[in-house]
């Protein structure tokens, strides 16, 4: 060890250093632990492994520069690591080699792009696929660790080896699960390609529809139809029946119907209904044969049907017949029917029928008889939409004699509904849709469909009752769906006329039937219409969306 005087006096003489150095030799310092007081101006020096002479005086200084790097680095530890929705507006307090991620908060949150202070500026540095960034989070909006576990891409991720797990891959996500037997299996599949797109249990929707053993739906429809539309159109079968088990009382008042059997029910609004006796069998007493009158009479909303023995006001003959029966055996008498239709109702209603009998002359009792064999069925049968009569009556014949033929009778006004495809189309279309609304600097873009010319002559001179159109969405801009607007056009695709029709909350990729408002049928039946187009000034992205050209149908209810 070396020992010397780091600030020597040039002035002193020789000897006074000699003599200095002599006193402090003899009267050493050094305690009893073995620390040596080099005094004002001594020190200590030593080569360190590199090579480089180290000082003791020296030492003080490098804590204190360390202390402050170490009070420094506390002071930043909590900004090396910023999390934010903007760029980095200034280096302040953050320190070298910082990183500064920019995300959009969600739900879901993504990252999208990521900056680094480099040489005391900030330098944009991009994503990286390969770095997890947890650390401090710019004003605590955002769980660092949530958003780390939302920043790995990778080209697999796994909650477990083996097992119940979730895995995700460029397959799509699986979730594992264990049977019984203590095997693996998938439970939940969501893939972004192939046949099953997403799989659940016994459930799978793939391409081409939904495979499931069972479902429950609050509505359900079929080529924009609703189900309940659908079967609307089918018999709905027996909405009442009763049958008579046992033999009637002997009656033989001439002058009042004797009841033989009633049914009361409710029935619907826009139906057509049978209303039936079958054949059924009667037996008169006294010797004689005799004619019998039957009646199927009914009434609404709980009038009674009888007034003591007669009909009451406000009741109706459903039919009436007339037939002989032979004394000294069972008649079979004809069953009866007749039609009700239901189509001017505005709501159902109640309906009560009732069936009576009576013999046509006095002192000649009749009664109906039912056993195991003869037991007459009184039904009420819904037999399908309402409808009207198409009978058309001829009137031939000479007139009892005479040459002169009748005239051909007044042709029937046919009420009927039927459907047909559009001619074509055509506006701002691509890839085979026809597009409605303003998007970007696309401008407004609109497109339409027109008419066949066999439509447009069914329909002349009609009357129409109702219009619909059918159109089949290709896309919305949000996924909950849009706004469509419906014009009639003059023919062309893009002329449009008249006023327009708004149907709200249509889904994405759905088909619906849009009834146009009764303004637009005159316009049609005449020929002014010759087409529908979708059209809006609205320049809302609810209102930017693209329909199917192939698919558009118009159906129409009219009378001619």
């Amino acid at each position: 060890m070396e020992y010397r005087d780091l600030n020597a006096r040039p002035k002193d003489s020789l000897r006074s250093t000699v003599d200095r150095l002599r006193e402090e030799a003899r009267s050493s310092k050094t305690g009893a632990a073995g620390v040596k007081d080099f005094g004002e101006h001594g020190d200590a020096v030593w080569t360190d492994g590199d090579g480089q002479q180290q000082s003791v005086r020296a030492i003080p200084s490098a804590l204190e520069r360390l202390e402050e790097e170490l009070v420094t680095g506390i002071e930043t530890a909590s900004k090396f690591n910023t999390v934010a929705t903007s760029t980095p507006a200034g280096t302040d307090g953050y320190p070298e080699g910082a990183f500064w991620t920019i995300v959009e908060l969600g739900p879901p949150m993504v990252e999208t792009d990521r900056w680094q202070l480099v040489d005391g500026a900030w330098v944009q540095v991009g994503l990286d696929a390969g770095r997890l960034v947890a650390g401090t989070v710019d004003a605590g909006l955002i769980d660092a660790v949530a958003l780390a576990a939302r920043m790995v891409t990778a080209g697999l991720i796994r909650t477990a080896e083996s097992g119940q797990r979730v895995v995700i891959d460029s397959t799509g996500i699986t979730l594992y699960g264990i049977n019984d037997d203590g095997a693996e299996y998938e439970m939940v599949r969501i893939g972004p390609s192939g046949d099953n797109l997403i799989t659940a249990g016994s459930t799978m929707i793939s391409p081409s529809g939904v495979q499931a053993p069972a479902g429950s739906f609050d509505s359900l429809a079929v080529g924009g139809d609703t189900l309940g539309d659908i079967l609307a159109q089918y018999p709905r079968g027996m909405r009442a029946w009763g049958q008579l088990t046992s033999t009637s009382q002997l009656d033989g008042d001439t002058s009042d119907y004797a009841r033989r059997g009633e049914i009361q029910t409710t029935l619907e609004a826009g139906r057509l209904y049978r209303i039936r006796l079958s054949e059924h069998f009667v037996e008169v007493t006294g010797g004689t044969n005799t004619n019998i009158v039957e009646e199927l009479r009914y009434s609404y909303d709980g009038t009674p049907i009888l007034h003591g023995t007669t009909p009451n006001e406000g009741t109706y003959r459903g039919i009436f017949a007339r037939n002989p029966v032979f004394a000294g055996s069972a008649t079979a008498v004809n069953g009866m029917e007749f039609m009700l239709d239901t189509g001017s109702w505005s709501s159902g209603r109640g309906f009560w029928l009732m069936w009576m009998i009576r013999p046509e002359v006095a002192g000649r009792p009749v009664r109906v008889l039912a056993t195991g064999f003869y037991s007459p069925v009184l039904s009420i049968e819904d037999v399908g939409p309402s409808m009207p009569s198409t009978l058309k009556r001829w009137n031939d014949g000479d007139g009892g004699g005479g040459t002169s033929e009748p005239a051909d009778p007044t042709p029937i006004v046919v009420r009927q509904t039927q459907t047909w495809s559009a001619a074509s189309y055509g506006g701002d279309t691509r890839n085979g849709t026809v597009y409605q609304g303003t998007y970007s600097s696309y401008g407004n873009r609109y497109g339409g469909w027109v008419f066949y010319p066999a439509m447009r002559g069914a329909l002349a001179g009609s009357t129409i009752e109702k219009f619909e159109v059918y159109l089949e969405n290709a896309h919305w801009y949000y996924g909950s769906g849009g706004t469509a607007v419906l014009y009639p056009n003059d023919g062309t695709y893009k002329g449009i006329v008249g006023s327009g029709t708004t149907s709200a909350n249509w889904p994405r990729y759905a088909g619906r039937w849009v009834t146009v408002p009764s303004s637009w049928h005159a316009p049609i039946a005449n020929g002014t219409y010759k087409g529908v187009s979708v059209y809006t000034t609205n320049t809302g992205l609810t209102y930017y969306g693209q329909f199917k050209g192939s698919p558009t149908k118009f159906r129409v209810t009219y009378r001619k």
